[in-house]
């Protein structure tokens, strides 16, 4: 939120679990409600079935998209 790099953990099962983790830690209420937007887009690592996944080409447009995102870390 403040434009600092933190590494950290936070060790929920679930995205929902986040909140109720976070203000048992002491939380401030405004400062939750601002992080929410991280909570929300936190992605959890799926993995693919060996016997459904298969590779796919990456088209122009894949590589254009990748490339600018990297560009921006």
């Amino acid at each position: 939120m403040t434009g600092h790099l933190v590494l950290s953990t936070l060790h929920t099962k679930s995205a929902a679990d986040t909140l109720d983790r976070i203000i048992n830690m002491g939380l401030k209420p405004y400062i939750l409600a601002s992080a929410l937007d991280t909570i929300i887009a936190q992605r959890l690592v799926r993995r693919l079935c060996p016997h459904c996944k298969r590779e796919k080409e990456k088209t122009p447009a894949d590589v254009a998209l990748l490339e600018s995102m990297m560009k921006d870390t």
